[in-house]
């Protein structure tokens, strides 16, 4: 392998070799998919800003979720392409990794389903906007996950994208918090669990769909 950062072939290298190269070359331009997913965890945090900002599309599509929890948030947020991040890899993210994030650089995530209980109880009213995530494929647990501070915020059109499961993640305290129109709009009310639909005031009972 030269320092000039020329490609190599992974099935002949072993993770050893790979961080030998990075120290070698300074350039990962050319490292591929393949070998992003041969560094080892403990390595990661060696790779430096500039290292992480070189990586390619492809490259940044290699990134493991073990990995990308492995790193610090000023070396995520020098990552270039976000939007390549599988949705498996997205589950890595630390609330702390998601809030050191831009908003411009929140948006370009792809799968922000796919984010971890803990990361979406962080996000606010701001990110919950930026999102364009189709919401059917929203889970319950991530619903149940929502701070009831970001409720009011939800439009209703988005709200009424959400599957008869995911509705059943409503609790009660996030109810409370929601405008009538937002009740009106979930097209599963069914869905709502005794206790959350016992929380829910006048006005919000008479916006409730027919069932």
């Amino acid at each position: 392998m030269d320092g000039n950062g020329v490609g190599f072939d992974v099935h002949e290298s072993e993770s050893a070799m790979i961080l030998a190269w990075i120290d070698v070359t300074q350039n990962l331009t050319r490292l591929t998919a393949e070998g992003v997913k041969v560094i080892p965890l403990d390595a990661m945090p060696r790779l430096t800003e500039g290292h992480l900002a070189q990586l390619s599309e492809m490259a940044t599509a290699g990134l493991c979720a073990e990995q990308i929890k492995s790193l610090s948030p000023e070396q995520v947020a020098a990552l270039q392409y976000l939007d390549w991040i599988s949705p498996q890899a997205t589950a890595g993210f630390t609330p702390e990794q998601i809030t050191h994030l831009s908003l411009e650089q929140f948006a370009t995530l792809n799968y922000p389903d796919w984010l971890g209980p803990e990361v979406v109880a962080s996000l606010d009213s701001e990110h919950i906007s930026l999102m364009s995530v189709n919401w059917g494929w929203m889970t319950d647990d991530w619903i149940a996950a929502l701070s009831p501070d970001v409720m009011p915020t939800i439009e209703p059109a988005i709200l009424s994208q959400l599957t008869a499961s995911a509705t059943t993640g409503f609790a009660a305290e996030q109810l409370r918090q929601m405008h009538p129109d937002q009740i009106g709009a979930l097209k599963y009310p069914q869905a709502l669990s005794h206790e959350a639909l016992s929380a829910l005031n006048v006005e919000q009972r008479q916006a409730l769909p027919p069932a």
